[in-house]
């Protein structure tokens, strides 16, 4: 319920419209799912990953009406990709926090080391955050090293998270 609560439906215009309402009226709810609420907070927009530690969703509690609520979007990833956390640590950079979550992921394969980085990235000098990073950061050490909003990250060996944290939302976890 709290993600149909967190749907937001862009109302299609003109041909589209027509289409959708008149001709193929049985086809329609699962052409908004997946084109007219892309850019719903259920569905994790872009702006989620700049900005990890401010994402809100309204929850409803018992009968009360919906309210704004923060998501742990750490925590969450972590349980979508299976990571047994074993340790986790704040920094401060560039004026901003950043959590770093060390764990282990098993799989078919074997054990895999993983590290998480989560910071907001609203002015973000990315040459100078993979500097310090290099520097400061136990990053070596894993085997998978996940950053949030990484597209522009400089990390070396960084993936982004937000294209995974998508996908395996989506599809129920690991």
């Amino acid at each position: 319920e709290d993600a149909l609560n967190n749907i937001r439906v862009q109302e299609p215009e003109g041909a589209q419209r027509r289409l959708l309402y008149e001709e193929f009226d049985d086809y329609m709810l699962g052409y908004l799912l997946d084109f007219e609420t892309r850019d719903s907070q259920t569905l994790l927009t872009t702006e989620a990953f700049e900005k990890p530690f401010d994402y809100q969703l309204k929850i409803q509690r018992a009968q009360t009406s919906p309210q704004p609520e923060r998501v742990d979007l750490v925590e969450t990833f972590h349980y979508l990709i299976g990571l047994h956390v074993k340790r986790i640590r704040h920094y401060e950079h560039q004026e901003r926090d950043y959590i770093l979550t060390e764990g282990t992921v098993r799989s078919a394969g074997g054990t895999q080391h993983v590290c998480t980085l989560w910071r907001d990235t609203e002015g973000l000098d990315y040459g100078q955050e993979a500097a310090w990073a290099i520097e400061k950061l136990p990053l070596a050490e894993a085997d998978i090293r996940y950053v949030n909003h990484g597209t522009l990250c400089q990390i070396p060996g960084a993936e982004p998270l937000d294209f995974i944290f998508r996908k395996l939302m989506l599809a129920g976890g690991v």
